[in-house]
């Protein structure tokens, strides 16, 4: 079962189009560069040392993105983002960054959508 389900994350991966977060996101703009955005920030995870992980799920029944492109850093942050690729919240960092208090309590349970080792 393992293999299958890598096979299917690593599809995923290799797979996204700019109709990605369309498909995502049923109520995105049609403007085409937000579409893009997702992909663009993929297509530069490609080439990174550290780990990446990419999940969907809600946020105040709203479609985000949540990601953090430095698994098991522990200063690493971990960026939400909206259909349209704008952020939402960011949470972790030196600081112990958390600028959105209610996420916890007010978002949906994530799904892992790509990843990089």
């Amino acid at each position: 079962m393992k293999p299958f389900i890598f096979i299917l994350l690593v599809s995923i991966g290799i797979s996204c189009t700019p109709d990605f977060v369309s498909e995502l996101c049923p109520t995105s703009t049609e403007n085409s560069d937000s579409k893009n955005w997702l992909q663009e920030k993929i297509n530069g995870y490609k080439n990174t040392i550290s780990g990446v992980k990419i999940w969907k799920l809600t946020y105040h029944n709203d479609v985000v993105f949540m990601i953090n492109d430095c698994v098991n850093c522990y200063d690493g942050m971990v960026v939400v983002y909206n259909c349209e690729g704008a952020i939402i919240c960011e949470f972790g960092g030196l600081a112990g960054l958390n600028t959105c208090p209610d996420f916890e309590a007010n978002s949906s349970k994530p799904t892992l959508i790509w990843s990089r080792k």
